[in-house]
């Protein structure tokens, strides 16, 4: 988290002019409106990384076979590794 907070530290620094100062106020309006999505994420031990790997796997596959198989075959190849 610290060096996430001090990567982002730097790029508010780094940045300049009034589009730098409005994209930051549209991230802090995004943060705010989504308060407590936010304070779960930080806050509770659950986590969507199983998710979101399957998610990025299942892509993939799609993606290597991209017009080659349909729908039975990506099923095959995501359930039975």
């Amino acid at each position: 988290m610290w060096t996430l907070t001090r990567h982002f530290q730097t790029l508010v620094i780094h940045w300049r002019g009034a589009a730098a100062l409005a994209a930051f106020q549209r991230f802090a309006e995004t943060l705010r409106a989504d308060w407590d999505a936010v304070v779960a994420d930080i806050s509770l031990p659950w986590s969507q990384g199983p998710l979101e790997g399957l998610s990025n796997r299942t892509k993939t596959l799609n993606r290597m076979m991209y017009g080659r198989a349909r729908l039975p075959f990506l099923s095959s190849r995501i359930l039975h590794r």
